[in-house]
């Protein structure tokens, strides 16, 4: 049994030279391994390097284009508000200007008002005037043409001279001649008494 377990155990165990063989095979699978794997990884950071690489070119691309379109923007932005800076003073111009037109037109239309009414004040002063004259005119032609009769002078026992006015009537007819008084009776004679009891009547 003894002789029978140990050439089992024998026969199981390795010799040393298998041994070695199998740690130099173990040994140089191992440095392939590590080979392919420092291939592997010197790859994946040459493909990584390059990928970054890569990307922060596509990134530096970028912060150029964005910086142009800000800057452009920014240019547009600028000449908009200077735009609009332009049209406010243009539209405020406008405005002062139309403004001062207007008033302008209304200090025109009010002095053209003020004199209107000064001349209508000198036509109507100058109409009342001109109405007063006349009236007063019409009251002194009616006057003159109908005079009013005044009271009755007292009796005159001797026949006053015949008075000539200086300035005759042109719608009244002179006053008949009043005969001269007579100094003396005279007889009684048809004629002569005639005449003196025509003279001595009143009028």
């Amino acid at each position: 049994m003894t002789s029978a377990s140990t050439l089992s155990i024998r026969s199981n165990i390795l010799s040393k030279t298998d041994l070695e063989n199998q740690t130099y095979l173990y040994k140089a699978h191992l440095q392939e391994l590590r080979n392919e794997l420092q291939l592997l990884r010197q790859n994946d950071s040459a493909a990584l390097k390059s990928d970054t690489e890569s990307i922060m070119r596509e990134i530096e691309n970028l912060n150029g284009k964005f910086s142009e379109m800000l800057g452009s923007l920014k240019s547009e932005i600028g000449m908009d508000i200077n735009n609009h800076k332009t049209d406010g003073r243009e539209v405020g111009t406008d405005t002062d200007l139309r403004i001062q037109e207007i008033h302008h037109r209304l200090v025109i239309k009010l002095s053209d008002l003020k004199t209107k009414i000064e001349t209508m004040k000198v036509e109507t002063t100058r109409t009342i005037v001109w109405m007063a004259v006349g009236f007063f005119g019409l009251l002194m032609t009616m006057d003159w043409i109908f005079p009013t009769k005044g009271p009755k002078p007292p009796p005159v026992k001797e026949a006053p001279l015949p008075s000539i006015p200086a300035f005759p009537h042109p719608f009244r007819s002179p006053p008949p001649p009043q005969p001269a008084p007579v100094p003396a009776p005279i007889p009684p004679v048809e004629k002569n008494s005639e005449f003196v009891s025509e003279s001595r009547t009143p009028e």
